[in-house]
C-alpha cells in the first residue's frame, strides 16, 4: 500500500484512508482492547461491512485516515 503524508508528523503520519486497509481495520474493529473505549465492543464487524463502510465515506468526502509510522510506512491505527 502507498501512503500519502497528508499531515507528517515527527513519528507518525496521516494518510487518507484507502480500501487496500479494509483487512487491517476489520481487524481493530473487533479488537475489544481496541473498541472498549469507543463504545462499540458490542459490534461485530467483517470485512464486507468495514469495505461498504470505507466506500460511502470516501463517495461522501468524508475525512478518515491511516495513523502511519514514518519508519516503515505501515499503518498502526
Amino acid at each position: 500500500m502507498k501512503y500519502f503524508k497528508k499531515i507528517p508528523g515527527e513519528r507518525i503520519y496521516l494518510s487518507p484512508l484507502s480500501l487496500e486497509d479494509v483487512e487491517k481495520c476489520t481487524n481493530w474493529l473487533n479488537d475489544r482492547a481496541v473498541t472498549e473505549g469507543l463504545g462499540d465492543s458490542h459490534m461485530v464487524i467483517n470485512i464486507a461491512n468495514e469495505k461498504e463502510w470505507i466506500e460511502n465515506a470516501l463517495k461522501k468526502g468524508e475525512y478518515q485516515f491511516s495513523i502511519v509510522c514514518n519508519d516503515n510506512n505501515e499503518a498502526i491505527g
